[in-house]
């Protein structure tokens, strides 16, 4: 038996799927993402969700809507995420920027990527980014 409270969440959900999809947003299940082979996570071009303007201030990766200038507490982020962030321009892939955050904080090219993916991750689960490409 499916609770109303239950229908209502699943249909909401679907709706928000609807709408990314027509504006040309890619979708893949969340829980999907985190279950990707390392070379589709690789491949991933992340982008930023530009209905939100978003920025660093204090350790804190705030957003601020555009239409209602209501700011709100993302998450916390370290100085490698910060710079992982601002590589998350549509234009290079998880692996691109693992491998370059790997370079520029002297890490093993494993640990690199496994902090570039888990921060992008985290980051899609709060609608901050997303695939920008099907992988």
């Amino acid at each position: 038996m499916i609770y109303r409270r239950t229908f209502f969440k699943y249909m909401t959900c679907n709706i928000l799927v609807a709408i990314d999809e027509i504006r040309g947003i890619p979708q893949l299940k969340l829980s999907d993402l985190e279950e990707l082979p390392v070379e589709q996570i690789k491949r991933i071009i992340p982008k930023i969700d530009d209905r939100n303007i978003y920025f660093i201030e204090r350790g804190i990766l705030w957003s601020k809507d555009r239409k209602t200038m209501t700011v709100k507490n993302i998450c916390e982020i370290d100085p490698v995420e910060q710079t992982i962030f601002k590589r998350f321009s549509g234009i290079e892939t998880v692996g691109e920027i693992a491998l370059w955050a790997s370079e520029h904080h002297n890490l093993i090219p494993e640990e690199g990527f496994r902090i570039t993916s888990e921060f992008f991750i985290r980051l899609a689960k709060n609608r901050v980014c997303f695939p920008g490409n099907r992988v």
